[in-house]
């Protein structure tokens, strides 16, 4: 059998050894996410599995407890996200923005739970015709700093990945500018302009809402993680169900609670019925572009006889370097690249510069949900200097020409395609109907 496909054996005395260690230094192991996150999808690695759960279990155990304001339902929470990742883990895209997978897999868990929470009180209420019984007081009800931070985690799980990513990593866990680069596998100006470009939007938000991103940022920094210490307590039973999990196992009674359970499969249903709307959006495009194609076809109508021609000089094909370029939508070089490859074409989209993320995409809902599939990237292009042409077509609908490459994906292969050689960019007005 191959050494990937052999399960890493349980060693109770060395994963305690292990867990020991990560307790007294959590943060000094080098090994990237990505790593951890392939060594235990690929051997089932319960170190590495045990070394993510210590690293991020500050933030996922945060989120729970300021969504559900109660230290149980929170650590049944937290045991939910785990085992949500011992079962995603090989979806996980790009592997190294796992934090920002973390925070927005939490939100959810911890939402459904206290949803689930509202349903049994009106129940228990309606059934014994009284009033739900209020909330216990909780020691984790520190109102002011959690209403805060409730407000961060809903501005942070709104931003496009690629500022949440690094947003998560710097002010939820604390890494400097340096160590997010080297944890998310970027450049340092790549983190530091996205950064500075998701505080930005943060700021812009919470400010509508009468909050300054400084005082909440503040205040992220000012309450403790006391995620780590839970986290430890429960580490064992994490890591042991989620390596059974992971290989297919059935878990034996009582090492997670039943609802904890109830709640992974509720977002893992989740998750599957997410997927296959995009894939049946994805299928209803293509089939709109062919309908669109045959229908063209059809129209076409040549004529019975043509008259003999005298020659006519040879004149340069459109989109070859000579000729004029082909006006193609994004939809058709997004799902038909080998057709236009290498092709001068002429395309409309929303346009953005940014430092290695340069790119036009078909509506601006794509570039703020970060739905970078849906673009191409600009090659050779950043950000803009003011005043200049690429300054009045970013950050709007524009018009663009230059040569298509289907095989050149951008940064990470984040995109559907590149255009280079670019010739032209003009804003593009689009007027609504009177």
């Amino acid at each position: 059998m191959p050494a990937e496909d052999r399960r890493v054996p349980a060693h109770p005395e060395r994963l305690l050894r292990h867990l020991r260690h990560l307790a007294s230094s959590p943060a000094t192991d080098p090994t990237s996410d990505a790593d951890l996150l392939r060594r235990f999808v690929r051997v089932r690695d319960e170190e590495a599995f045990a070394t993510l759960v210590t690293r991020h279990g500050g933030l996922v155990l945060g989120v729970c407890r300021r969504l559900l304001g109660n230290a149980t339902a929170a650590e049944d929470a937290f045991q939910a996200v785990w085992l949500v990742l011992a079962q995603k883990a090989a979806t996980v895209r790009p592997a190294e923005s796992l934090a920002a997978w973390l925070h927005g897999v939490a939100r959810q868990v911890a939402r459904n739970a206290r949803r689930a929470e509202g349903r049994r009180r009106r129940r228990e209420a309606t059934l014994f015709r009284a009033a739900p019984s209020p909330r216990l007081p909780d020691p984790l009800d520190e109102l002011t700093a959690r209403e805060l931070l409730l407000v961060l985690d809903e501005e942070i799980e709104r931003l496009p990945q690629l500022y949440r990513a690094p947003v998560v990593l710097v002010c939820l866990e604390g890494l400097s500018q340096e160590e997010a680069a080297v944890r998310l596998g970027w450049s340092a100006g790549s983190v530091k302009g996205r950064l500075e470009r998701g505080r930005a939007r943060l700021h812009q938000r919470l400010t509508k809402r009468g909050l300054t991103l400084s005082a909440v940022l503040a205040t992220a920094t000012a309450v403790p993680s006391a995620g780590a210490a839970v986290a430890a307590s429960l580490l064992g039973s994490i890591v042991e169900a989620a390596t059974l999990l992971a290989a297919g196992e059935a878990l034996p009674a009582g090492i997670v609670p039943v609802q904890v359970l109830a709640w992974v499969k509720e977002v893992l249903q989740t998750m599957r019925m997410t997927k296959l709307k995009i894939v049946l959006a994805v299928c209803l495009v293509c089939v709109a572009c062919a309908a669109a194609l045959f229908a063209s076809l059809g129209t076409a109508q040549e004529p019975p006889g043509p008259p003999e021609r005298k020659a006519e000089p040879q004149t340069a094909q459109p989109g070859s370097a000579a000729g004029s370029p082909l006006a193609v939508s994004l939809i058709q070089l997004i799902a038909t690249p080998k057709a236009f490859d290498g092709k001068y074409v002429r395309v409309w989209g929303f346009v953005r510069f940014e430092h290695e993320g340069s790119a036009i995409y078909l509506h601006r809902e794509d570039f703020e949900q970060a739905l970078t599939k849906n673009g191409l990237w600009l090659v050779a292009t950043d950000i803009p200097a003011e005043g200049s042409d690429e300054a009045k077509v970013n950050n709007r609908y524009a018009l663009i020409e230059g040569r298509f490459n289907a095989g050149e994906r951008g940064h990470r292969g984040l995109w559907s395609g590149s255009l280079d050689r670019i010739t032209r960019m003009i804003p593009w007005e689009i007027r609504k109907p009177k």
